[in-house]
């Protein structure tokens, strides 16, 4: 006598048991402060002026790296924060030790390397000190605002 298989949809194949998971809802992206924003597209178009201008291929890997390091910053990663505010603080000893190396022979561009190099660490002393870049890096949601404690 032939074996009846029932038809559930499945063609023989073993049925997954139903899952007792509750979707996850997804949080709402935390915005990036105004400042880390506005400095990171600066930063990518002073690396890309200097692409443009004379093109090296040092120049184009720091570009690459830079915005990839940014996505990450800008999505709240501390561990890129960190990584970004380490090499732009590296970039501004590179940058001051130029300065001091060609002062003698080419005076305006060094005091523009000297500019630089203070933005560049500027722009890593805020990385890496600023509350509110801290907390928009945090893992956890900011505290709700109780009522006062008398």
């Amino acid at each position: 006598m032939p074996r009846q298989v029932a038809d559930n949809g499945t063609h023989g194949a073993i049925a997954a048991a139903p899952s007792n998971r509750q979707p996850r809802r997804l949080q709402p992206m935390k915005k990036p402060p105004l400042a880390l924003l506005l400095v990171s597209v600066a930063y990518l178009g002073y690396l890309a002026i200097l692409l443009v201008l004379d093109f090296a291929p040092v120049v184009a890997g720091r570009l690459v790296l830079s915005a990839i390091l940014i996505f990450f910053v800008l999505r709240g990663s501390r561990i890129a924060g960190n990584i970004f505010a380490v090499l732009c603080g590296l970039s501004a000893l590179v940058l001051l030790v130029a300065a001091v190396a060609i002062f003698s022979t080419n005076t305006k561009s060094a005091v523009i390397f000297v500019l630089v190099a203070g933005l560049l660490a500027t722009f890593a002393g805020y990385l890496f000190f600023n509350t509110a870049v801290r907390a928009f890096q945090s893992k956890l949601p900011p505290l709700p605002a109780g009522p006062e404690k008398p």
